[in-house]
């Protein structure tokens, strides 16, 4: 006896994947952007971003026109809803540039917990994203950060009220972290980020930085928009300048592009397409 077909068709969503910060494919960092008729339960979201299982995954809904955004945004990571997230961003303007309205040159994103972001199109394929600026406090040097990054620490701030803000003394030192994540749990933070001054006609940067995430159920973010948003006015007045190049030296590493303009930040990147399929749920 044949088995009795089920009538109810699969929702079919688009799914890109872009990596962001890189021109070419394979560096930087990757980024599922889903764009949706309407919003699904955010168990499902959930569960589709932890089946993705890449650093994050943007979900898109567009606003109705003649509004102050284009579209809602809200990023997920295999474990957890972000209220921010930059690379993931930077790829979903991507993906409406280059896929969804191409007419396009500007995007305002819809976020739930901080306001409008904008990114246009800027000059040799860039695409320049507008973040609010983010503050950072002084805080004394945990005794537990030793033995998650056993180098030697010139300062630490608090970022974002769960972060470690973290200064070391050199790029080297920067890029031969490892840090023992196991005694993570000790210094009491959702993440660290670790930064050093570079000089650009040497390193080809301002400066250098890497982002450790367990609280977000990351390890290591491969390049990391969001964290600009503290690391670009801290380095800005240090070093005098508001326009300057960093580089996230993880394995797969990003440039970044920026300014600092008071109380926002601009934050640009190139972006590649990696593939576009559909996803059946």
């Amino acid at each position: 006896m044949s088995p009795v077909p089920d009538s109810a068709q699969p929702l079919t969503v688009p799914l890109y994947q872009v990596d962001a910060f890189t021109n070419v494919a394979l560096k930087g960092n990757q980024a599922a952007v889903m764009p949706l008729n309407a919003w699904l339960p955010d168990d499902k979201l959930a569960a589709i971003a932890a089946e993705n299982n890449l650093a994050e995954t943007a979900f898109l809904v567009a606003e109705p026109a003649g509004g102050e955004a284009d579209y809602e945004i809200r990023w997920f990571t295999p474990s957890c809803e972000v209220p921010l997230c930059g690379h993931a961003t930077l790829a979903s303007a991507h993906v409406i540039f280059q896929h969804l309205t191409p007419q396009r040159d500007t995007v305002v994103f819809r976020t739930r917990q901080r306001g409008l972001l904008t990114v246009r199109q800027g000059d040799d394929d860039l695409l320049v994203m507008d973040f609010p600026t983010s503050k950072l406090r002084p805080m004394i040097i945990p005794e537990a950060l030793d033995a998650v990054l056993r180098s030697p620490v010139l300062e630490v701030m608090r970022y974002d009220g769960d972060d470690l803000f973290v200064v070391l003394d050199s790029p080297a030192r920067v890029k031969a972290l490892a840090p023992q994540l196991t005694a993570f749990a000790e210094v009491k933070a959702r993440g660290i980020i670790v930064t050093a001054e570079a000089n650009r006609d040497q390193d080809g940067c301002d400066f250098v930085c890497r982002y450790f995430a367990p609280g977000w159920g990351i390890d290591e973010d491969p390049v990391t928009g969001s964290i600009h948003t503290a690391l670009v006015p801290f380095w800005a007045r240090r070093l005098g300048r508001d326009s300057l190049i960093s580089r996230q030296v993880s394995r797969r590493g990003g440039t970044l592009y920026c300014r600092a303009l008071g109380d926002r930040t601009e934050i640009a990147g190139h972006s590649v397409l990696y593939l576009s399929g559909q996803v059946y749920l």
